[in-house]
């Protein structure tokens, strides 16, 4: 998995080299961001109770992983275990909308960033079956719905 770390921006007074340097960084996390979400798009679909070649009730470790948006709507989790410990997410734009879970276990406990809960997460885990086990931090339990 590839882990981006955003960078401050580069100090007025620097060199023509730094400024080149900086801009070649930019490029590259815009790259490693297309890959990211091209990644999550295609296990978003594989996840789908309509797709061709099915990876439900497959093992997923996202530990750690920073995820700046993609594409898990209408995933159906059947089973395996998908981990989103440690995670972070940086804005409303990961999408969970239409999701199931069904079995297997969600885990999101340890998250490092409280304040966003992904798009459409809380419906998908109000509707899980009781053979699935979605494991949420408390100050998402507790806080009010943010879509």
């Amino acid at each position: 998995m590839y882990r981006c770390v955003v960078r401050l921006p580069v100090p007025e007074d620097a060199s023509k080299e730094e400024h080149v340097e900086h801009q070649q960084r930019t490029l590259r996390f815009a790259s490693f961001r297309e890959v990211r979400h091209t990644i999550i798009r295609i296990i978003g679909r594989r996840l789908r109770k309509d797709a061709p070649v099915s990876w439900q009730g497959c093992d997923f470790d996202f530990t750690g992983v920073v995820f700046d948006g993609g594409d898990l709507s209408d995933a159906h989790v059947t089973g395996g275990r998908i981990s989103f410990r440690e995670a972070q997410f940086t804005n409303s734009r990961m999408d969970f909308t239409g999701a199931t879970f069904s079995g297997g276990t969600v885990d999101f406990t340890d998250v490092r960033d409280l304040s966003v809960m992904p798009q459409g997460l809380r419906e998908a885990t109000v509707k899980a079956a009781p053979e699935a086990k979605v494991l949420l931090p408390e100050e998402w339990l507790s806080s009010s719905p943010a879509d």
